[in-house]
């Protein structure tokens, strides 16, 4: 979608109409949404501007927008990491990230290109709200959140992770910028964003509503999974070492050691694809586990998608310039 925020809102908007219904929230969840909604104006104006472009299009009462699309709702689980381009057989960095949650969430699962007037072009992919999740933009900045489960504070007032990382994506081409704008906001949740660009860089930042902490890295390889490891926020996170998470975390070290200088897109895909050795997970209560998954690498403005599990599905590549192809393989 192109054209100003507004437009791009009302758009999407409409292409939601008929498919979504937001319940009336009650006096205190309506309190709250207003008090993130002056944050949204503060800190990421234009994606306010989007906001009531999506509430005119959808044709929902407004305050039941702002309370679905501004305030906390359920958290999910990734596994996300970063290979430096001297490890990769092209030179390019890659990005990788899986997303783990719930089946029933991918009949909603929307990938949208946005393109603004003197902003970045952006691809970024949610469960048909605003703002992204993750995502890629035409400057080589990749962008990708993971929750923390087991954090022992409280949610807040503040922005939801899907609009800073689509704040980033839309403004910025370096991993410096976008730490310094997550360092300047307030957040909402707990969660870890992991942010690299195509010189090689890369960050985890570990975000709350009471701290934020960032490591930017040269290293070769940068994970992020759903637990704190940063000084001053390991505190804040209860989860036990024997979580899978961990075990995600421990797999990816370990491969990239064994397989480092010769890693392609394919072995990649090997990792992602594997049970026993990799990241791709299986969920029976509900049924989920890794509903989608993608790899970019950086400054190619391609992303390989796979939409459900990556053990039974082929990744496709969507070229972020060349939109209208959508589907290439």
């Amino acid at each position: 979608m192109s054209g100003a925020y507004y437009d791009i809102g009302k758009n999407f908007g409409k292409f939601r109409r008929g498919f979504d219904y937001y319940a009336t929230p009650d006096e205190r969840r309506l309190e709250l949404a207003l008090k993130c909604e002056d944050l949204l104006k503060e800190h990421a104006s234009d994606l306010h501007d989007e906001l009531l472009g999506f509430s005119t299009g959808i044709r929902l009462p407004y305050e039941s927008v702002l309370a679905k699309q501004l305030l906390p709702h359920e958290i999910s689980g990734c596994n996300l990491f970063f290979v430096k381009g001297e490890y990769t057989d092209n030179g390019h960095p890659i990005f990788v990230r899986h997303m783990d949650w719930i089946e029933d969430d991918l009949q909603r699962l929307t990938m949208l290109e946005t393109r603004q007037l003197g902003k970045n072009v952006a691809l970024g992919l949610s469960f048909a709200e605003l703002g992204c999740f993750d995502g890629i933009n035409t400057t080589g900045l990749a962008v990708g959140t993971a929750s923390v489960p087991f954090f022992m504070g409280k949610q807040s007032v503040g922005l939801l992770d899907r609009y800073v990382a689509r704040w980033a994506l839309d403004n910025f081409s370096s991993v410096e910028e976008s730490v310094d704008y997550l360092y300047s906001v307030p957040h909402a949740e707990a969660i870890i964003f992991l942010v690299a660009d195509r010189k090689g860089t890369s960050a985890r930042i570990e975000v709350s509503p009471t701290k934020v902490r960032a490591e930017v890295s040269d290293e070769g390889i940068n994970v992020a999974n759903n637990f704190f490891i940063l000084q001053d926020m390991r505190e804040l996170d209860s989860m036990p070492k024997d979580d899978r998470s961990w075990t995600y975390h421990r797999r990816i070290h370990d491969w990239f050691l064994n397989t480092k200088h010769k890693i392609g897109l394919k072995q990649v895909k090997e990792i992602c694809r594997n049970h026993e050795t990799g990241i791709c997970e299986h969920l029976q209560d509900p049924p989920g586990g890794t509903i989608y998954s993608w790899i970019s690498e950086l400054g190619s403005g391609t992303i390989h998608l796979s939409v459900g599990y990556p053990c039974s599905n082929h990744y496709v590549s969507y070229d972020i310039v060349e939109s209208s192809q959508m589907g290439k393989k």
